[in-house]
């Protein structure tokens, strides 16, 4: 991943950012084991072994298709849309289902 620096927009302090360089990208409309292949199968084919660093992006759930192979040095992402959905769950969970539901 590349680096560069740029001016914050509110303060005007200099902030490093990172950029891709390269980014790839694999879908699949329908089971979560068929797109962890298919993700694994990209992986493989940048060099996954190689790299200096390595994210895994995925749901947040453990043994679910995009986790599958992750290493612990791995940075392991969630999207926005399931680290809510997940935060309702634990909200729940600790205050009771009184709360709303979305």
């Amino acid at each position: 991943m590349g680096r560069r620096a740029v001016r914050e927009g509110r303060t005007g302090e200099l902030v490093v950012v990172g950029e891709a360089e390269q980014t790839s990208y694999v879908a699949h409309l329908g089971g979560p084991e068929a797109f962890g292949e298919l993700m694994w199968a990209e992986a493989r084919r940048r060099g996954w072994l190689r790299a200096r660093e390595a994210r895994c992006w995925g749901m947040g759930r453990p043994g679910y298709g995009t986790w599958r192979g992750c290493t612990l040095e791995s940075l392991q992402l969630v999207d926005w849309y399931h680290a809510v959905e997940h935060l309702g769950v634990a909200t729940r969970l600790l205050h009771g289902s009184s709360l709303p539901t979305t």
